[in-house]
């Protein structure tokens, strides 16, 4: 299992590329810890907007 920190998640949501962790981690099980899902969902709920594609992906499984 790949278990990714959130400055991770935000960089890749910043430069829209998250669709690259999912090909490069392809074969592996991707997670995160729930302070990891919680930060971007109060970044949105802030105004940064960049991070709702990160959101989107983690609750889309």
């Amino acid at each position: 299992m790949i278990v990714l920190d959130t400055n991770i998640v935000g960089t890749f949501s910043r430069i829209g590329t998250l669709d690259l962790l999912v090909v490069l981690f392809a074969n592996d099980e991707i997670g995160i810890t729930s302070a990891v899902y919680a930060e971007p969902v109060a970044g949105v709920r802030e105004g940064q907007h960049f991070l709702q594609p990160a959101v989107e992906l983690i609750e889309g499984g």
